[in-house]
């Protein structure tokens, strides 16, 4: 956090201006957002690749060891498991982390959703004009 506003003192001309006090406060608060939502994906991510290390951690302490079929055959399929699951968890997660805990990420896709929405509406009554004789 410190290193986020001496960087900013750096880019931005220090003033007693309102305007320029609203623009820093802006500013600061998006950077804690910022700051917020990348700490929840780290603390995310780590949770959710710690099956995956217990798995390691299990297959190498038991690789040894003689182990019937149905035993191997369970192992495997918990590790198919896990491996898909961290797979997909950690490419999707953070677009949650983002829209549970950011309001300017919420806004921002709102617009996104809005555009889309009208491009794909305006399409179809353009396609109906053409298809009306």
């Amino acid at each position: 956090m410190k290193t986020l506003g001496k960087l900013r003192s750096r880019v931005q001309p220090k003033s007693e201006d309102r305007e320029y006090k609203q623009s820093t406060n802006i500013l600061r608060k998006r950077d804690r957002n910022l700051m917020k939502m990348i700490f929840i994906e780290v603390m995310f991510y780590v949770i959710s690749t710690i099956p995956f290390s217990i798995y390691l951690i299990y297959k190498i302490t038991t690789n040894f060891s003689t182990q019937n079929q149905e035993r191997k055959q369970f192992e495997s399929f918990i590790g198919y498991i896990v491996q898909y699951f961290i797979l997909y968890i950690n490419t999707v997660l953070p677009f949650y982390i983002y829209v549970s805990t950011s309001s300017s990420f919420r806004t921002e896709l709102k617009k996104v959703f809005n555009k889309f929405y009208t491009f794909i509406m305006r399409r179809q009554i353009r396609n109906e004009r053409d298809d009306v004789p």
